[in-house]
């Protein structure tokens, strides 16, 4: 009986080199892309009918110019929702209530469910997650601030210290 040996040779092939200059570019690509992406934003916030907060009411963003005009004409309840002292106060604030204990401050919220509720905090993470909790708590009038309190003072509108 005689054995065979066959050699084989590698199928594989080195992998190519980049340049460091052309990986960081494509790194940086990837990386405005998807900053532009969560930045965009949408007039309204409306539920996924695939989940269970298919039927409350949408959260409505506005800019910061159509929130000060809304501030000056319809009464309504804003609330700086943020958990950092450095998010500044809009002027007028009624209350500041962290977007994660909103249920268990109800009791200071208003006891009208159709109340119009203006939330804002830093950039419009907390305040979006404020906007769910209030719709999931019944309350069918929410605003939110696109781009919060960065956003306001891009816009040069006039922010003070926190004072709650």
């Amino acid at each position: 009986m005689t054995t065979v040996f066959f050699a084989a040779a590698s199928l594989t092939r080195p992998a190519p080199t980049r340049s460091p200059s052309r990986v960081s570019g494509t790194l940086v690509g990837m990386a405005m892309a998807l900053v532009l992406t969560a930045c965009q934003s949408t007039e309204t916030r409306a539920p996924d009918p695939e989940t269970p907060t298919a039927g409350r009411p949408a959260v409505t963003l506005m800019s910061p110019t159509e929130l000060q005009t809304a501030l000056d004409g319809e009464d309504s309840v804003l609330i700086n929702v943020c958990t950092s002292p450095r998010s500044g106060e809009i002027a007028n604030t009624d209350m500041a209530i962290a977007y994660n204990t909103l249920e268990q401050a109800a009791d200071q919220l208003p006891a009208d469910k159709d109340a119009r509720i203006v939330l804002y905090c830093i950039s419009g993470g907390m305040s979006a997650t404020a906007g769910e909790t209030l719709t999931a708590m019944g309350y069918t009038n929410v605003l939110d601030l696109a781009g919060g309190t960065q956003a306001w003072r891009k816009a040069g509108l006039p922010i003070g210290e926190r004072t709650q």
